[in-house]
């Protein structure tokens, strides 16, 4: 039980306090990290780009590691109060830097009145701790015996890479830029960005980096995307001048992929049942100079009798448990459960069957997600195959693991309406 260390680490008082801010954000209040870390650095704006950092690299560790830590600490007390989320930061301190809790940790512990942890005691009691085996690996018991039932002797390598940090990825919009240009664009911002073989409009970032101060971004150049999910874009082939139907649309990340692959010509619908979700989309496309698109909030399914056997191309990007994307959104596997993933499965089974008669015949459809659990994907995939004969496969699954290929958990395929 050690890890990198970094012993001149110094807590500065509003750091800490931002820290255990998300913690309760996430844990007692059941926000997404993400949305609780945006939060918090909108109230603190004078933050610089290192106490961002700190803060964010912090609040996404623990996050991670929650039951671990929790197992170290020896504290499974309310997560209301400020000094078990203490507690459970210098466990992980002392563990993943070999760092003692000192300065302003310490200070924080002494002004709340909460007991200031003993280091030396500590380690000596985690040579005789006995984890369980979901512990060891910091995720919750039934997920982690579900995922060893799918990938069995995979399993291990499966949940290290699910522990990583993610890569920063980004696609070039080439209605705007090239590559080389975006890469040029970059660096001048001091951000170095790599090619990706095979994605001809994908970089990868050197460097964790803010991209969205760069005038690259600001100007529509690129949007930041995962390569997994760009492969699901291509999958479809949307050609200049279709219908194409963009089915759970949310913020917009595939649409606009789409009209790039569509060159801004044809019709694209984009759909989705959030409000919010596409006004975001409207705002992403304005920059990205997308305009061959219509955004659409579904109040019901009625509308769209008279849109059946009418579009080229349909993607299903469907509602799923998204646990091929817990590198990037660690609190997922804790606000996951089973039942929540039976209810997704059923809301699976019924975008399919409401939105698969919007392809005509000979037409394409995609269905996707960003699961890497069977029952969501290709099992989800030939239920529905089973009642609708006249859809067949088109396509071998595109299936993308971290831990084979360095890029988010993903499951897509296409079909095709045969009549």
């Amino acid at each position: 039980m050690s890890g990198d260390h970094s012993p001149s680490i110094t807590y500065r008082p509003s750091l800490v306090q931002g820290v255990v801010q998300v913690l309760a954000s996430v844990f007692a209040h059941h926000k997404p990290a993400d949305k609780a870390i945006e939060s918090l650095f909108r109230r603190n704006k004078r933050w610089g780009k290192r106490d961002r950092a700190f803060v964010a690299e912090r609040s996404y560790n623990l996050v991670r590691w929650w039951n671990y830590v929790e197992r170290l600490s020896g504290d499974d007390g309310d997560l209301r109060n400020p000094g078990t989320l203490l507690r459970r930061w210098a466990a992980y301190e002392i563990w993943r830097h070999g760092a003692d809790p000192t300065d302003f940790l310490q200070q924080f512990f002494a002004e709340g009145g909460f007991e200031i942890p003993e280091p030396g005691a500590w380690r000596s009691q985690w040579i005789r701790l006995e984890l369980t085996p979901w512990e060891e690996v910091a995720f919750p018991e039934w997920l982690h015996q579900r995922l060893l039932d799918e990938y069995g002797n995979e399993t291990q390598a499966v949940l290290a890479s699910l522990n990583d940090s993610a890569p920063v990825c980004l696609r070039v919009n080439t209605l705007k830029a090239n590559r080389d240009q975006v890469r040029h664009a970059l660096q001048q911002d001091g951000i170095e960005a790599e090619a990706v073989l095979n994605l001809p409009n994908a970089l990868v970032l050197q460097e964790r980096a803010n991209v969205f101060r760069t005038e690259a971004f600001k100007q529509g150049w690129l949007e930041v995307q995962d390569l997994a999910s760009q492969r699901v874009g291509l999958l479809l082939d949307p050609r200049p001048g279709e219908r194409v139907a963009d089915v759970c649309a949310g913020a917009g990340g595939k649409t606009l992929h789409l009209a790039m692959l569509m060159e801004n010509r044809g019709t694209l619908l984009a759909l989705d049942v959030v409000h919010w979700k596409l006004k975001e989309l409207r705002r992403r496309a304005k920059r990205a100079g997308v305009g061959n698109y219509q955004a659409k909030l579904v109040q019901s399914t009625k509308d769209f009798k008279r849109l059946q056997r009418s579009f080229d191309a349909v993607l299903l990007d469907t509602p799923c448990s998204g646990t091929g994307t817990i590198r990037r959104n660690p609190d997922k596997k804790w606000s996951l459960s089973e039942s929540g993933i039976e209810r997704l499965g059923r809301l699976q089974a019924e975008i399919l069957e409401t939105y698969a008669p919007l392809v005509k015949p000979r037409g394409r459809m995609v269905y996707a997600t960003c699961s890497l659990l069977q029952a969501e994907n290709q099992e989800r995939l030939n239920a529905f195959l089973a009642e609708h004969p006249e859809f067949e496969l088109d396509s071998d699954p595109l299936l993308r693991r971290p831990d084979l290929h360095g890029e988010d958990g993903f499951y897509a395929q296409r079909l095709v309406r045969k009549h």
